[in-house]
């Protein structure tokens, strides 16, 4: 939303300059002379501050495409660990192809929302999706599905909506007790991942989920080393 303003006010903005260029220019004095009189004198101020607007966007959009594919790459390639890599990659590429319908953006992938979710094992994480009323276009027969593996979270699974992406990440992450040293390094290489393709801004917030039982088992001591 906020990019539409600033586009919307840098075009304002180019529309007040040119017509103040074009009508107030050739009533400015200088000495004896008219300095933006001449027609092709306020053609060009005109035609250059254009060509610059035009070439910053065409800069931003040519980082956000790049960005884009970078990411696109990244999160097939990510599946290429486990056993279901090929069912990844084809879920990943029907979501895009989705979301490029359903946006008609070609760098929508880098501008939507990315939150990830955490916390420990059977706390609810993919429940909560499931049951969030939130629209998934991927959805079959009004079923939201994540594109990753059946069962628990091996490592994470994409969530698409229609208005951001969802990474729910898989419990062990977050608790490492598993595995500590390899789950460790599983979740430095997510980071690392988010930071690498998507470098503006890897992520829009984190989203923690712990258990009922554990709010209702745990006393203070333990809630605090919980979240920390």
């Amino acid at each position: 939303m906020m990019r539409w303003v600033l586009r919307l006010f840098s075009l304002l903005a180019l529309a007040g300059f040119s017509a103040a260029v074009w009508y107030a220019g050739p009533l400015i004095r200088y000495a004896d002379t008219r300095p933006l009189g001449p027609v092709w004198l306020r053609t060009t101020i005109i035609g250059v501050a254009v060509a610059l607007l035009a070439i910053f966007y065409g800069i931003r959009f040519w980082q956000a495409r790049k960005a884009q594919k970078a990411i696109e790459t990244g999160i097939v390639r990510s599946g290429d660990r486990n056993d279901d890599s090929g069912v990844l990659e084809a879920r990943m590429s029907e979501a895009i192809a989705t979301l490029k319908q359903s946006s008609g953006r070609r760098n929508f992938l880098y501008e939507i929302p990315w939150y990830i979710i955490i916390g420990p094992p059977g706390a609810g994480k993919t429940t909560a999706l499931v049951n969030s009323g939130l629209k998934f276009p991927l959805a079959g027969s009004g079923n939201a599905q994540p594109l990753a593996g059946v069962g628990g979270t091996r490592s994470c699974d994409w969530w698409f909506t229609e208005d951001a992406v969802l990474i729910d990440t898989a419990g062990r992450y977050t608790t490492q007790d598993s595995d500590a040293e390899r789950d460790k390094a599983s979740w430095l290489g997510f980071l690392g991942l988010l930071k690498k393709y998507r470098t503006g801004q890897p992520i829009n917030g984190v989203i923690l989920a712990i258990s009922v039982a554990d709010l209702i088992g745990f006393d203070d001591q333990q809630l605090d080393a919980h979240v920390t």
